[in-house]
């Protein structure tokens, strides 16, 4: 897998699909990798050239506490600038964006900051502000409390001991309402293309996120399966699929 020195650190990627597509950038969510994509990589590999980092402090990338990443550098400013030189450096400009939960806000940032790197953006699972249920959730809970299955792949993912410390520093982070994270109306600075997919029973994400999203970017199309919850988008079934055909329909119609 190639690597990028982005900001001084290591930032791994996968890059497959259409090398003359134009490029589609996939940035995941926190505690993820770039293979929590691989559902969605078939759907639009013949059209487009695929790049999906693994963020700071994730996967292959440089991990937290290694020369130049210090924890708990979770600012979303600084995930923000990764994702900026990113596209910028390996995207060569720019590029449809795909963001799934941080993955979508560190999206939602770029609109808001830098537009024109943006050809257009799509925003799965992803919180508009803050919201009292990531306190109650994340505040109640430890590494241990995720599934045997999700433990299973956080170790694929970032190694033991290593995911523990990092779901440790996340969950303790998004047990704290920041509003600094979110850029909220500033998202209207970008006015291309938008397609917003959030599922209704997602335990993480009220109704206002949808709400927020439509009202500042009014062009959004939207794509709300009943079920699935906040990974929706990764079950291997039904979600992928309808994930899957929302997302070609879209970069289709543009």
């Amino acid at each position: 897998m190639p690597e990028a020195e982005i900001n001084g650190i290591r930032i791994h990627y996968e890059e497959r699909g259409n090398p003359e597509g134009e490029p589609i950038v996939f940035f995941h969510g926190a505690l993820a990798a770039h293979r929590s994509f691989a559902g969605q990589f078939p759907a639009v590999a013949g059209t487009h050239r695929i790049l999906a980092w693994d963020a700071r402090g994730h996967g292959s990338s440089t991990h937290y506490g290694e020369e130049g990443n210090p924890w708990p550098n979770m600012d979303p400013r600084v995930m923000e600038q990764d994702a900026i030189a990113f596209l910028e450096q390996v995207a060569g400009g720019p590029a449809h964006v795909v963001g799934v939960s941080m993955g979508g806000i560190t999206g939602s940032r770029i609109a808001a900051y830098r537009p024109d790197l943006l050809k257009s953006l799509t925003l799965i699972s992803a919180a508009s502000a803050p919201d009292p249920r990531f306190v109650q959730l994340f505040g109640r809970m430890t590494p241990d409390s995720f599934s045997e299955m999700e433990k299973r792949l956080f170790q694929r993912w970032h190694g033991e001991p290593y995911w523990r410390e990092l779901a440790s520093h996340f969950l303790d982070y998004f047990s704290k309402l920041r509003p600094e994270r979110y850029p909220g109306e500033a998202v209207r600075a970008y006015t291309g293309p938008v397609l917003v997919a959030i599922a209704t029973d997602d335990a993480l994400l009220g109704p206002q996120h949808l709400v927020n999203w439509t009202t500042w970017f009014p062009q959004a199309k939207v794509h709300a399966p009943a079920t699935g919850g906040h990974a929706f988008f990764a079950d291997g079934r039904q979600g992928t699929k309808g994930m899957n055909e929302a997302l070609v329909a879209f970069l289709g119609s543009l």
